[in-house]
């Protein structure tokens, strides 16, 4: 493990990137580890210094070091000029961290659609899914994600595919009143028939809603 520059932390930290230089030109090791485990271009990620970003990538710091944390930090930033800086320098897209989650699982659980898109775009498995984990039509639909959740149909989501409890994307809407994202599942031909592992149905979901309109949607279909 290389050692901790106590010099260029405190670079980063400032946000300045004169000094970041300086401190790499004296011998600070871009791929470091810091205080907390994190490398420098970790912390420049957090920081959200888009110049001390590109400047480290430059000098050789590892994009896929720690399961990928520093593409999943840079979602969770929702900074997309990061992102597309860590993807154009090899970031694997598909890299799951520690708590089973991908990229593109934050980029869902925010509700960004342009890194959604973009990490899609470059390869994003858009039905991955971990056990005991939300697929990620789920999540979208269960969040109240509307633009996600049709960015997601477009690019190949599995439109019934259940969570652990055995509910699909469409249940998961409706009992968690996403009367919008619910209409759009089902116009996009989810299973309204479709039942929990405790045979519960999207119709039995949608009554405490009182959308006379939804209901008859889900009788009609």
């Amino acid at each position: 493990m290389a050692e901790w520059n106590k010099d260029l932390h405190a670079a980063i930290i400032r946000r300045c990137l004169s000094d970041v230089s300086r401190a790499v030109g004296n011998g600070a090791d871009v791929n470091s580890t810091m205080t907390i485990k994190y490398t420098p271009l970790a912390e420049a990620i957090l920081t959200e210094n888009v110049s001390i970003v590109e400047y480290l990538l430059t000098r050789g710091a590892a994009v896929n070091k720690n399961s990928g944390a520093t593409l999943r930090g840079a979602v969770a930033t929702e900074n997309l000029e990061i992102v597309k800086l860590l993807i154009d320098h090899g970031a694997k897209v598909n890299k799951v961290g520690k708590d089973g989650l991908t990229a593109l699982d934050y980029a869902v659980e925010k509700g960004n659609v342009e890194i959604a898109r973009h990490l899609l775009n470059n390869g994003a498995n858009v039905n991955y899914v971990k056990r005991k984990k939300l697929a990620l039509l789920a999540k979208a639909a269960s969040r109240g994600h509307l633009e996600v959740t049709k960015l997601l149909l477009e690019k190949g989501a599995n439109i019934d595919d259940a969570d652990e409890e055995g509910k699909s994307p469409l249940i998961n809407a409706i009992s968690s009143g996403h009367v919008d994202i619910a209409v759009h599942l089902v116009n996009a031909g989810a299973d309204v028939n479709k039942l929990e592992e405790d045979g519960t149905s999207p119709l039995f979901h949608a009554i405490p809603l009182r959308q006379v309109d939804f209901f008859k949607l889900l009788l009609d279909k």
